[in-house]
């Protein structure tokens, strides 16, 4: 009995405390969804930051969500195709973090 509570207790210290599945990034809010990914590492982009506030970076993000995790942006400018690659270096990081 003890050995098992030793293996569950390694199982849980072993967890990154910043690991999330796709549903549950999705299920974020705008804010959150952003803390996340900064905390994680994202670089904004010096262009894109002197143009968009924070709160409008975020909300690119939520919106975006799917597009960006593939390096994708549905936008024309290059800073906003720079974000999305930076978005989808961060997201396969928080998935390996997953596993």
């Amino acid at each position: 009995m003890f050995c098992l509570f030793i293996l569950f207790c390694k199982i849980i210290t072993n967890k990154p405390m910043n690991a999330y599945t796709y549903y549950e990034l999705k299920g974020l809010s705008e804010k959150k969804l952003y803390e996340v990914f900064i905390e994680n590492g994202l670089e904004v982009d010096d262009e894109l930051e002197e143009y968009l506030t924070e709160e409008e970076i975020a909300k690119i993000l939520k919106t975006d969500f799917d597009l960006l995790i593939q390096g994708i942006s549905n936008r024309s400018h290059s800073m906003y195709f720079r974000f999305a690659k930076e978005v989808k270096r961060v997201y396969e990081l928080l998935l390996e973090k997953h596993r």
